[in-house]
């Protein structure tokens, strides 16, 4: 099926208006401060015939007006509704924070019956697997912003920009605070087959510590790597391929 309705909501946006679909949906869930314009690097990644989705967060794109939100589970809620209504199979994709909330989306599809048939966590540390993170978005706009800066914590053509840096700090430092939260409670596992991934040269988060992903789900599948740092996807696309299909295209 080809030029499926675009049934774009505030918080689910279709990335590619006349790919080809129909076999199901991979959905993107951004880094923090990141919108659902980030996804566009992954269209080539995503199979033939799956429609491509990404999420969109409050407090940024064209939902800059609106706060940030006061909880991650909040964005899971709101994400997990918008995308059980799309039907069929889907895949879920979440880099950096963006796997934190793709993470509880997939707990929540999974009690509505519509459980993903796959969850990939892109460089992300996983909850409880070493100690806990400093409050960091309690930072003053400078040192968060040099903290950002040496960690690769963000596309370098955002930290390029001080009006465009500008713009995204309150929605970085929103989802800074709603990960520190998130890593501070319980995570309980989930029961959805997960993936983990990251950049080999990721300073962020270490690629010898994806595996600890293991104990977040009752139906893990490995972690691998993929050339490159905390944004690896961006220059490697083609890495991400593999993992986006579904175990019976060979994912």
């Amino acid at each position: 099926m080809t030029g499926a309705t675009d049934r774009s909501t505030r918080w689910l946006r279709r990335v590619v208006r006349d790919r080809a679909a129909g076999l199901g949906s991979v959905v993107y869930f951004p880094y923090a401060g990141g919108s659902a314009t980030a996804a566009a690097a992954l269209d080539g990644a995503v199979p033939d015939g799956w429609d491509f989705w990404a999420v969109q967060y409050p407090a940024r794109g064209p939902r800059f007006r609106e706060a940030p939100g006061e909880a991650l589970e909040d964005y899971a809620d709101a994400a997990a509704a918008a995308i059980a209504a799309l039907g069929g199979p889907t895949v879920l994709f979440g880099h950096s924070f963006g796997a934190y909330v793709a993470l509880e989306t997939a707990r929540r599809l999974h009690d509505m019956g519509r459980a993903p048939v796959k969850l990939v966590v892109s460089a992300a540390r996983a909850p409880g697997s070493g100690p806990l993170a400093d409050a960091e978005h309690l930072l003053d706009d400078a040192a968060f912003t040099a903290l950002l800066a040496r960690r690769d914590g963000m596309p370098p053509e955002v930290l390029a920009n001080p009006e465009l840096l500008e713009l995204a700090l309150p929605a970085i430092r929103g989802d800074f605070a709603l990960a520190h939260r998130y890593e501070h409670g319980d995570v309980a596992p989930v029961d959805v087959p997960l993936t983990a991934v990251g950049g080999r040269d990721d300073e962020v988060v270490p690629a010898d510590g994806l595996p600890a992903w293991r104990q977040l789900t009752l139906r893990w599948r490995g972690s691998t790597t993929a050339p490159g740092g905390h944004f690896y996807y961006l220059d490697y696309p083609h890495a991400v391929a593999p993992l986006l299909r579904p175990a019976d295209q060979g994912g």
